[in-house]
């Protein structure tokens, strides 16, 4: 199936097979397929009566709403470039970003109107500004107007995806100006492919005597493991789902085999697809595939299962033409089992009832909460938004309960408050499936809570940066005794991961160094900054300034490299202070910061920020350290402030903290 746009296909294909189905949710407002990607070609078709032309950029400033996808695909679907804007960011920061981002077009929501004013007026480069609105200014262009004005058509440009942009996302600015991070099409599409990847190495070993039995999950991690397994909506699931359908094929070992990674083998036992990670010794069929083709065949042929048409058209055209002439997808058994096998899956691979919500809350100009939607969209889930522009912990809990959300994507803090409120067993949160985290710091202890609330769900916890398109590592936990702290799990298969000293030599495992990374999804480039760019891509290695160290093949994150408090002779890492403090049932929220001291070099500075209502003393929060970490470690003072500055993902912005508070 050829590829013309790699994300703006998927909506064509969707609207084409599956019109009436829900893309998106937000608040009340419920959005097809069809809808979504009319309402994105009408955009895409006046951006290009205005003289946007492939590789110019768009600056995208919405909160989390339709509007920003809409113009996000409207922009890629003509081959421009997408640059999300911080909606936080005050009018100069705005100004910093058009001017430094090349924009030529400014697509924004009325919220944000005065800011985005201010900052227009001494853009250098803007042609155009787009508001999205109902009292939309006489010299703005009135973004419903212009949708309503062209034409639905479908735009043909042809992307490269090695070469052309797909997105320049720019960084927090937490430690100095935002740099823009340049991602192409390739960067992501690995970043997507690895991510489907890593779940293969947490799947259990083979085991010969249990794959006869009907006993499907030995422990309470494999069993939440093989509950998202056994989703239709999965690549497993589907192809599970069509072996269970057929009454031969559903008696027989089917065996994946990917050719980028390790094997695994699916076979169906009481209704349920069970997964081993493995060859066995006896099997029916193999199938054989490139990972990313497959993932991009079964991208889109999900809609086509949904009609008639679709089968049809598939049985006649696509599947002969992957599986006989492209040979990218093989099968290989006895012939009349590969017909069966391959007619099962044209025909039965999908329910028509099953429907994937995806319920994504950090903001989309942040790299994880864009790659979370992506795959959602890529995927044909639903991806629902709240209503609320900011976190209600309350309507979170609703919209689980009511559209059983089976995804949530949360940073730290988010799930804090969430498993904060206080009625929250009073909704049904069964359906979680996925509990994905990222962004910052996920403790253990949260993590445990977050395991006993949600009974079914498994915590992805994910850790990387913008630079690599953005996640590296994944942390899988499923049950609560086998919680490891700062443990960000296993590198992604396609990724490769050092952890090196000053010198840039490898370390001994239990050491710890700076974690350095090669692979596909390295950014392009720092936009216009070929000196910043220099200075962390070197021989091809990513330096990410993250300290960390391996254990048991696993990874363990310390600190920020520029973070570590040096008192005396020791070596003091803040995140371990704050991992003790947090604990506190009086403590909101808590930064960690060496303060010059005349004796030690540095001594240790604990901000705290404490729970509305709550009172403590300097004293009792440097106690409550006693017995839990070394005394050196301990803080020397204490600052006690209303609000904690955070960045719009909930990471504390410890250089800001240090601006304000680490004076001696």
């Amino acid at each position: 199936m050829k590829i013309i746009n790699p994300f703006g296909d998927v909506l064509e294909i969707n609207a084409k097979y599956t019109p009436d189905a829900t893309a998106i949710i937000h608040g009340d407002r419920r959005i097809s397929w069809k809808e979504f990607n009319t309402r994105v070609n009408k955009l895409a078709n006046a951006l290009t009566a205005l003289g946007i032309r492939k590789g110019d950029k768009c600056a995208i400033l919405f909160h989390n709403r339709p509007e920003f996808l809409e113009a996000n695909f409207a922009a890629q679907k003509i081959g421009a470039v997408p640059v999300p804007v911080n909606f936080r960011y005050v009018a100069k920061e705005i100004e910093y970003l058009l001017d430094n981002s090349d924009a030529v077009v400014l697509i924004f929501e009325e919220e944000v109107l005065q800011e985005a004013e201010t900052a227009i007026k001494n853009s250098k480069k803007l042609k155009h500004v787009i508001c999205c609105g109902k009292n939309v200014p006489e010299k703005m262009l009135d973004y419903e107007k212009l949708i309503a004005s062209h034409s639905a058509r479908e735009p043909k440009v042809k992307l490269d995806e090695e070469k052309d942009v797909a997105i320049i996302c720019y960084t927090g600015g937490t430690t100095g100006t935002p740099k823009g991070v340049v991602l192409t099409y390739e960067n992501i599409t690995a970043n997507l492919e690895f991510l489907s990847r890593v779940s293969i190495l947490m799947l259990p070993e083979i085991n010969e005597e249990e794959m006869k039995s009907d006993v499907w999950a030995k422990n309470e991690f494999e069993r939440r493991l093989f509950l998202g397994i056994n989703r239709p909506d999965t690549v497993m699931g589907t192809i599970g789902y069509a072996i269970a359908s057929h009454p031969e094929i559903s008696k027989k070992t089917v065996v994946m085999y990917p050719e980028e990674g390790e094997v695994h083998t699916l076979i169906v036992r009481g209704g349920q697809t069970k997964a081993y990670r493995g060859m066995p010794k006896e099997y029916d069929l193999i199938f054989r595939f490139k990972l990313r083709t497959l993932l991009r065949r079964v991208t889109r042929w999900r809609p086509m299962l949904m009609t008639h048409r679709g089968r049809l058209r598939l049985l006649l055209t696509s599947v002969p033409y992957d599986l006989l002439v492209a040979k990218e997808v093989k099968i290989e058994g006895p012939f009349l089992l590969k017909v069966k096998f391959a007619k099962t899956l044209a025909v039965n691979a999908l329910k028509k009832d099953i429907e994937t919500k995806c319920l994504c809350m950090p903001p989309l100009f942040h790299m994880a909460a864009y790659a979370f939607m992506l795959f959602g969209i890529l995927t044909g889930a639903v991806i629902i938004f709240p209503a609320s522009s900011g976190l209600d912990a309350r309507e979170v809990l609703e919209i689980i309960d009511k559209e059983k959300v089976q995804q949530i994507l949360m940073v730290p803090t988010a799930w804090r408050e969430i498993l904060d409120y206080p009625q929250i067993e009073k909704f049904d949160l069964s359906s979680v499936l996925q509990a994905v985290s990222g962004g910052a710091f996920f403790s253990g202890t949260y993590k445990k809570r977050v395991l006993k609330l949600l009974p079914n769900a498994l915590i992805l916890d994910g850790f990387g940066q913008t630079e690599m398109a953005p996640l590296t590592t994944m942390r899988f936990d499923g049950d609560a005794e086998q919680v490891k702290d700062r443990c960000i799990g296993k590198p992604f298969p396609g990724i490769k991961v050092r952890i090196v000293n000053e010198k840039g030599e490898d370390v001994k495992p239990g050491e710890t160094g700076e974690l350095i990374y090669s692979g596909p999804t390295i950014m392009k480039e720092y936009y216009k900054d070929a000196d910043k760019t220099s200075q962390v891509i070197k021989d091809g290695w990513f330096h990410s300034g993250d300290l960390a160290y391996f254990k048991d093949g696993e990874m363990y994150v310390v600190e920020r490299k520029g973070e570590c408090i040096n008192s005396g002779a020791e070596k003091i890492y803040p995140l371990e202070v704050e991992e003790v403090l947090i604990q506190n049932p009086k403590v909101e929220g808590v930064c960690v910061i060496g303060v010059p001291d005349e004796v030690w070099g540095q001594s240790v500075r604990a901000v705290v920020q404490l729970k509305e209502g709550g009172e403590a003393t300097t004293e009792e929060i440097i106690d409550f350290c006693k017995g839990k970490i070394a005394g050196y470690k301990k803080p020397k003072s204490v600052v006690f402030v209303d609000l904690l500055p955070v960045t719009p993902v909930g990471k504390v912005m410890r250089a800001k903290i240090k601006e304000l508070y680490g004076g001696s």
